[in-house]
């Protein structure tokens, strides 16, 4: 795991997270929805299923592919209200 200290902003820190780990052919942005900030503050709920169970609830591509950081950045990220 890690801590993740500090402020967490959708532009600065989950659009980078987003690109490397969720968007691409076979996911996001492929044949799975395009994931963007008011998307993302919509589903707040759905998307703290999501992490909170791995991928095992909510997410229709199953299990996720990411690491317990990205996992917890996202999480401090919707903690924090989800900032711009």
């Amino acid at each position: 795991g890690c801590t993740v200290t500090g402020a967490i902003t959708y532009t600065t820190d989950i659009v980078p997270l987003y690109i490397t780990s969720c968007k691409g052919s076979t996911c996001h942005g492929g044949i799975a929805l395009n994931l963007d900030y008011n998307i993302m503050v919509a589903e707040k709920n759905t998307l703290v299923t999501i992490l909170n169970s791995g991928g095992s609830q909510g997410h229709p591509g199953g299990a996720l592919s990411l690491t317990t950081c990205t996992i917890n950045k996202f999480k401090e990220w919707i903690a924090q209200g989800q900032p711009q």
